[in-house]
C-alpha cells in the first residue's frame, strides 16, 4: 500500500465535506417538498466514495457510479 501525502488527504477530507453538505442540501430541499420523488441518501458514507474514486486511475472505466466525485 502506497503512503498518502498530507495534501491528498486534504483533498479527499474536502471532497467528504462536499458530499456531506450536498446531501443535507437536498435534504432540507426535500423536506421542505422543494424536490420530489425518492431520496436515499449517503450521509456518513462518504469516505466510501471518496476513497474508492481516490483509488481510481486517470485511464479506468469512466461509466461507473460516483464518477461525477472524479471531477
Amino acid at each position: 500500500m502506497e503512503d498518502i501525502s498530507k495534501e491528498k488527504l486534504a483533498e479527499m477530507l474536502l471532497k467528504m465535506y462536499e458530499i456531506r453538505l450536498f446531501e443535507k442540501t437536498i435534504k432540507n430541499l426535500y423536506f421542505q417538498d422543494l424536490i420530489t420523488g425518492p431520496l436515499h441518501l449517503h450521509i456518513g458514507e462518504e469516505a466510501v466514495a471518496v476513497g474508492a474514486c481516490s483509488a481510481l486511475r486517470k485511464n479506468d472505466y469512466k461509466d461507473i457510479p460516483l464518477s461525477s466525485l472524479r471531477g
